[in-house]
């Protein structure tokens, strides 16, 4: 990338280098073709027996050489433009192409480590369970890790779904009234069961709005399971619901590592995810935030992060009612 961007400046500068040099070039056989025309009104004039100038047509001459100056100026002047708008144009294309396939690239080997991990969970759990001297207790241990795991490739699934569905504009949303608090309340009670943080809820009851249940709980869950993966283990996760005035506010705050703001810009890009795959450590896809922000657009609604105090972000949404 970098000598990429060091030949792209280099040949600007030599297009732009070479334009001047032209300008120079012309502007030398300018003063040749004036002192030229010169030395022949003056030949004419010496000819006619005239010992005087005629000025009028050497003002003429005058004046051909500063319209040939500026036309040369001007097409210069407009050449330039067009060559670095043009260059501009070009480099921006590149630059976007690879940082698409940079993110494809990671996109790829996130979903490679996320197939594998919870398939390679459940085949160990199978094969201990396979075992004749495995106690219950630990039996019904091993099932629920199977299930967490199954539960975690189907959301996975219907994550890289849903964003098809999103990109082609294929996408169905069934619109009705949704009791929103018992669906906060919900998602977060789900994730109380398996994980290690503390999960706590500030919900108001009573809240209702008019939107798609299944889209809802896809991004509620994508919003605290981001949360959950960014943070550490025992730290704690606040889920709060709140109505005030003419909108309701859902927000999702953790003590996690927080958010620099040049990646609060990026982070709901499709496949963005902050880091580089292969040094990360954090599972995910970078489909979660750009699901879920693409969601409430569809319900016309906004979401934002902030800093959350000492440390972490807050999610916030927005919902007009």
């Amino acid at each position: 990338m970098k000598w990429g961007n060091a030949t792209y400046f280099a040949l600007l500068i030599y297009i732009i280098a070479s334009i001047f040099f032209w300008g120079i070039t012309l502007q030398k056989q300018n003063n040749l073709i004036t002192e030229y025309e010169l030395e022949l009104l003056a030949s004419q004039n010496k000819n006619l027996g005239y010992i005087l100038t005629d000025k009028e047509k050497e003002n003429e001459i005058y004046e051909r050489k500063k319209n040939r100056t500026l036309q040369y100026i001007g097409e210069g002047a407009v050449f330039i433009i067009i060559t670095s708008l043009a260059g501009f144009i070009l480099y921006s294309n590149i630059r976007k192409n690879r940082q698409l396939s940079d993110l494809q690239n990671n996109f790829m080997l996130s979903v490679t480590h996320e197939l594998k991990s919870p398939i390679a969970g459940v085949k160990l759990n199978l094969q201990t369970l396979k075992r004749p001297d495995i106690p219950e207790d630990k039996k019904e241990m091993l099932i629920q890790r199977s299930l967490s795991e199954a539960d975690r490739l189907n959301d996975l699934c219907n994550n890289l779904l849903l964003a098809t569905q999103m990109e082609g504009k294929r996408a169905i949303f069934n619109f009705e009234i949704i009791d929103f608090s018992g669906l906060c309340t919900e998602c977060v009670e789900d994730h109380m069961a398996r994980s290690h943080h503390e999960l706590l809820e500030d919900i108001q009851p009573g809240i209702s709005i008019r939107g798609d249940l299944l889209m809802w709980k896809i991004a509620i869950n994508n919003l605290i399971e981001n949360a959950i993966k960014y943070s550490i283990r025992e730290s704690t996760i606040l889920v709060s619901l709140d109505k005030e005035d003419d909108q309701i506010i859902l927000s999702v705050a953790d003590q996690g590592m927080g958010i620099s703001d040049e990646e609060k810009t990026k982070i709901f890009d499709k496949f963005y995810r902050i880091g580089n795959e292969n040094s990360r450590r954090t599972k995910g896809t970078g489909l979660g935030l750009y699901l879920t922000a693409e969601i409430i657009r569809h319900h016309d609604a906004s979401i934002t992060v902030k800093d959350n105090t000492p440390q972490g972000s807050i999610f916030e949404i927005t919902i007009p009612v």
